[in-house]
């Protein structure tokens, strides 16, 4: 039982507003949160850190979503990557989980529709 209080979730948007409505999310869950507002950083984290979810803004300037999806992977295969988007584009949804994606959140964000995804992918572990 003591395992879900090591998990760790990072969190990757250029928008520092997303990041802090996620960041208090996870918190008042009991979880710990890392977050980077680009691919660059995200990596640096994700070699640094044993993470068990990140959840990628799929449109950022410099490195996209589904860039970094694939070195996240790289670094970490056993990473559950989530990505988000404010954009239902279904072509990249599908390239995303064709690339390991273990799904999709759209963003305005449904909170319990986000409790459900991520926080089931951490009780699976």
């Amino acid at each position: 039982k003591g395992e879900k209080s090591m998990a760790k979730i990072l969190i990757v948007d250029d928008e520092s507003g997303i990041r802090q409505v996620l960041n208090k999310f996870f918190k008042i869950k009991g979880l710990q949160t890392l977050e980077a507002e680009n691919g660059e950083q995200a990596l640096q984290i994700a070699s640094s850190e044993n993470c068990s979810v990140a959840l990628l803004d799929m449109g950022m300037p410099g490195m996209d979503g589904l860039v970094l999806l694939e070195k996240l992977l790289k670094i970490n295969p056993r990473l559950t990557v989530m990505l988000m988007s404010g954009r239902n584009d279904d072509e990249k949804i599908k390239k995303a989980l064709e690339l390991g994606a273990a799904g999709f959140i759209m963003k305005p964000f449904d909170f319990s529709e986000l409790e459900s995804t991520v926080i089931s992918k951490l009780k699976n572990e």
